[in-house]
């Protein structure tokens, strides 16, 4: 299966900010949406160092520390200053308070 392309529809943006961060599956992408400062970012969930789940992690700011080895990334960059790597980031869009990721995720820098 090729990986989709395009902006797609995954959660609902009432549910979001009441969440503060939710897991999204679609088309074997693990996607964690945050709500960030009024406006939703994404990320993928499966850390680049060691395949682990992001969203295990603890948020320190607008930052996310993963469980597995603590390395931090930037939730609107993805940038890992530590380790100058970039965790693989959505595009997101709200419309009519729908939240909306671009297929495939950016990635920025040596991944």
């Amino acid at each position: 299966m090729t990986a989709p392309r395009g902006f797609v529809d995954l959660a609902s943006a009432d549910e979001l900010a009441a969440a503060g961060q939710l897991v999204v599956a679609h088309a074997r992408h693990e996607i964690l949406l945050f709500w960030n400062d009024g406006s939703p970012t994404a990320l993928s969930n499966i850390c680049i160092h060691r395949g682990r789940m992001l969203n295990e992690g603890v948020m320190l700011g607008n930052r996310l520390v993963c469980a597995g080895h603590q390395w931090s990334y930037d939730i609107t960059t993805g940038y890992c200053a530590a380790r100058e790597r970039y965790q693989p980031r959505y595009e997101v869009e709200v419309r009519d308070d729908r939240i909306h990721v671009e297929f495939p995720p950016k990635r920025i820098g040596p991944t």
